[in-house]
């Protein structure tokens, strides 16, 4: 492949540029939550479970391409009825 086959109307679009950035090494630190599940068997067929996620999180700041990222998480509650037949 020359110069010259670069510079072709045709074989000009087998040479791709990509930006440098695309290749930049990003690190993030881990996230950690804690969760919580009760679950409650009600006669022989029935579980009602109450569950709230994202309780407590561990979220550090980090820094991505000279800006400053901070994670938010909110919390989640719920609630789920199991029937066994």
């Amino acid at each position: 492949y020359t110069q010259e086959s670069a510079e072709d109307m045709k074989l000009q679009f087998l040479v791709k540029t990509y930006n440098a950035d695309s290749f930049k090494k990003q690190t993030v630190p881990m996230a950690m939550y804690v969760n919580f599940k009760a679950t409650k068997q009600i006669g022989k067929y029935l579980k009602l479970a109450l569950f709230a996620n994202r309780i407590l999180d561990y979220l550090p700041d980090y820094t991505s391409n000279g800006l400053r990222i901070r994670r938010n998480v909110n919390p989640y509650f719920g609630m789920e009825l199991n029937f066994s037949l």
